[in-house]
């Protein structure tokens, strides 16, 4: 059951249900001959990221900064995103920060061949007008891994 006229379900697709989540698959080809493969903002905040990683390959997350803008409504401390990485090749997969995203303490951020791992970012600082110095923060927490 959707809840329906907020401004919630109105301005982020993942929120239309609170018993189903809504993802929008991203499928990624990691390979020797395609180089590094960075992320993008709309791929990691559709929820899940199909990867056929065909060598061991590194796949590195967007900045904090196009993380941040590419959230409807904004954020702000605390706000997280929840996304899977599902490896469906032949080669482990790693997931690198990008700029401003710190890797919390313990976290595993491979990703072995035919198994999905989920991740949460969690907002940690926000970037400031009156402030220049301010800048936007995340930190990555590896959350669990299944095999397929």
């Amino acid at each position: 059951m959707a809840i329906v006229n907020t401004p919630v379900s109105q301005t982020y697709a993942r929120f239309l249900s609170l018993v189903w989540s809504y993802f929008l698959p991203a499928s990624i080809t990691a390979s020797t001959g395609g180089g590094a493969v960075t992320l993008t903002a709309a791929q990691v905040l559709g929820g899940l990221l199909v990867v056929d990683t065909q060598d061991a390959q590194t796949a590195t997350l967007p900045t904090a900064t196009l993380l941040a803008a590419a959230l409807p409504g904004g954020v702000q401390v605390g706000s997280s995103v929840l996304f899977y990485v599902r490896n469906v090749g032949d080669s482990t997969l790693t997931i690198a920060v990008g700029t401003g995203i710190t890797s919390a303490t313990g976290n595993t951020l491979t990703v072995a061949t035919v198994s999905t791992r989920m991740f949460l970012l969690r907002c940690t600082a926000v970037a400031l007008s009156s402030d220049p110095a301010s800048a936007y923060t995340f930190t990555l927490y590896s959350i669990g891994v299944s095999a397929h």
